[in-house]
């Protein structure tokens, strides 16, 4: 039987990472791709930053949240937002 080999989430190569959150909105289970030097990092709950998902462009804040083992705050809740005001002068100076 053949196994499947897993995806690891960071490619050095390019600097990208898997990132898997869900959708505050809608419970949905997201699967990003962000620049990992840019990801906002913290096992605490609350909000950490902005990150930008590379495949599809959208922005998101991301919050700390409880995995399912209590006390455990592995997991994250993404809520979608426009584009910072860097973000945007950075696009169209580029333009």
């Amino acid at each position: 039987m053949k196994s499947k080999r897993r995806r690891q989430p960071f490619d050095p190569k390019t600097g990208r990472a898997v990132f898997t959150p869900v959708l505050r909105a809608t419970g949905e289970r997201l699967d990003l791709e962000v620049d990992y030097a840019s990801l906002p990092h913290s096992r605490a709950l609350g909000f950490h930053g902005q990150t930008q998902d590379l495949k599809s462009g959208k922005w998101y804040a991301v919050y700390g949240k409880e995995c399912g083992i209590p006390g455990c705050n592995c997991d994250a809740w993404v809520e979608e937002i426009a584009a910072p005001a860097k973000a945007t002068a950075k696009r169209s100076a580029s333009d």
